[in-house]
C-alpha cells in the first residue's frame, strides 16, 4: 500500500479561512434575495440536502407571468387588494417549488426570516425537516406563532443561525476575496455583497434586509413603494449564476485557486453547483495541495476534482442537456469532455487566468499557465466542433 499519511503533508495543506457549510447556504439564500424586485423587503431561502448539496433556491416576487409593474407593491392603500400581501410569492414558496429533484423530504432550509404560517404549511407538506433562520423578528405575530406550533407538533426542528460566523461576504470578480469583519457586526442581517469589479463594484453591489415592516407597521423608506426595484437596484440573471459561481468557490480549500461552477436549465433554475476540491472520502488535510511544475505523485493535479465535475455530477435534475454552466475559470480539456457529454450548451466563463497571485507565488502561476494553455487549447477545439457557445462574462 502507498504510504501518504507523514509524506504528503510536506506538500502542501488545505486553505484556512474558507466558507464553513453553514455560511455558505445562508449566504446562498441572501445573495439569492437580491434577485427580488421588492422595494422594501428582500428575502431569499437554500434548500439542502443530507449530502449538503443545494437542490433549490428561492426568492420574493410576484407569480410567473404577473408583469412585475403592472402589480401593487405597496402596503398602505385601505384597499387590501391594492397592497402586494395578497400577490407576492414568499421564498420559502419559490424555492420549494423551484427544485428538480423528485421531492425534498429530508431536507434542511435556510431562510433569512422566520417562516410565516403559510410558508410553514409548505414546508410540513413538503417534507423538510430542519428550517435555520437568520431573523425571528416577528416573532410575537400570531403568523410566526402558529408557525412555530405547526412546526413543533409536526417534528420539524427550527433553529437560529449562528452568529458566531463572519457577518459580511463580499464576491469581488477579480480577486474572489472573503472578507471576515468582527463577528460583532452581526448586529444587522448579514450582508453579500455580489460587486462586479469590471463594472467600478457598483452595478452588481447590494444590501439584502431580512425584515419586512418595522414592529409600529411603519413603511422603512421615504417613498410610496408601490413600483418594483428598478433595473440596477437588483442583481440581474448574469450577476447572479455568476455570483453563486464566485460563492461556491469560497468553498474551495484549495490555498491556491478556488474556483466555482453554477449550471442552469433554460428557465433560468440553477440545477447544479460546484467547486474545485479532493474527490469525496479523501480528508483535506491528508491530501497534497502543492502545484509545481513537477510531474511527480505529490503534485495536487492528480487528485483535485474541478468546480465543472463537481457541479454536473451535484445535479439535482435528471440531466443538464440545454443548460449553460457559469464558471469563474475556463473549463480544462478534461472538463471540456465532461461538458460535451453532458449536454451543456452553453459555456459562460469569467476569466482564462487565475486572480493575480502574490509575488512570491508569480514564477509558480507562470509555469501552471503554460501547462494550462495547452488545455485550455484543447478545450476550445471541443467546444468548436461540439457546437458548444462559449461566450466572456465580461
Amino acid at each position: 500500500p502507498i504510504s501518504y499519511t507523514a509524506e504528503w503533508k510536506q506538500f502542501g495543506q488545505e486553505r484556512r479561512g474558507y466558507l464553513e457549510w453553514e455560511e455558505y447556504f445562508m449566504a446562498m439564500a441572501f445573495l439569492s434575495a437580491q434577485r427580488s424586485k421588492d422595494p422594501v423587503t428582500q428575502v431569499g431561502a437554500c434548500i439542502v440536502n443530507s449530502f449538503n448539496q443545494v437542490v433549490s433556491i428561492g426568492y420574493n416576487g410576484m407569480p410567473q407571468g404577473c408583469p412585475d409593474k403592472d402589480m401593487p407593491w405597496g402596503k398602505t392603500s385601505d384597499n387590501p387588494l391594492e397592497q402586494k400581501y395578497m400577490y407576492v410569492c414568499h421564498a420559502e414558496l419559490n424555492a420549494i417549488l423551484n427544485k428538480n429533484s423528485s421531492d425534498v423530504r429530508g431536507c434542511s432550509i435556510y431562510v433569512a426570516l422566520f417562516p410565516c404560517n403559510e410558508c410553514a404549511k409548505l414546508i410540513i407538506q413538503a417534507g423538510i425537516s430542519r428550517v435555520i433562520y437568520y431573523s425571528d423578528k416577528h416573532k410575537t405575530k400570531d403568523g410566526t406563532r402558529a408557525s412555530k406550533m405547526m412546526l413543533q407538533m409536526a417534528g420539524v426542528n427550527y433553529r437560529e443561525y449562528n452568529i458566531t460566523y463572519r457577518s459580511r461576504i463580499i464576491l469581488n470578480f477579480d480577486t474572489a476575496e472573503t472578507v471576515c469583519p468582527n463577528p460583532a457586526a452581526t448586529a444587522h442581517a448579514n450582508d453579500v455583497d455580489a460587486s462586479n469589479a469590471t463594472a467600478h463594484a457598483s452595478a452588481a453591489t447590494a444590501h439584502t434586509s431580512c425584515a419586512d415592516d418595522d414592529e409600529e407597521g411603519n413603511i422603512s423608506q421615504s417613498i410610496s413603494n408601490e413600483a418594483p426595484r428598478a433595473v440596477g437596484e437588483y442583481i440581474s440573471w448574469e450577476e447572479y449564476f455568476m455570483a453563486v459561481a464566485f460563492l461556491s468557490a469560497q468553498r474551495s480549500k484549495d490555498p491556491h485557486s478556488q474556483v466555482g461552477a453554477c449550471i442552469v436549465n433554460e428557465q433560468k433554475r440553477i440545477v447544479g453547483i460546484g467547486y474545485n476540491g479532493m474527490p469525496s472520502g479523501c480528508e483535506d488535510h491528508m491530501m497534497p495541495w502543492e502545484d509545481s511544475d513537477q510531474d511527480t505523485i505529490y503534485n495536487k493535479r492528480y487528485y483535485v476534482c474541478h468546480a465543472e465535475l463537481n457541479a454536473i455530477l451535484n445535479k439535482n435534475s435528471s440531466d443538464v442537456r440545454g443548460c449553460s454552466i457559469y464558471v469563474t475559470l475556463f473549463p480544462c480539456n478534461e472538463c471540456a469532455k465532461l461538458i460535451v457529454q453532458a449536454g451543456i450548451s452553453r459555456v459562460i466563463y469569467y476569466s482564462y487566468l487565475q486572480p493575480q497571485l502574490p509575488q512570491q507565488q508569480h514564477l509558480q502561476q507562470q509555469q501552471q499557465q503554460k501547462r494550462d494553455c495547452i488545455a485550455t487549447t484543447a478545450s476550445l477545439v471541443l467546444f468548436d466542433k461540439a457546437k458548444v457557445q462559449f461566450v466572456n462574462y465580461k
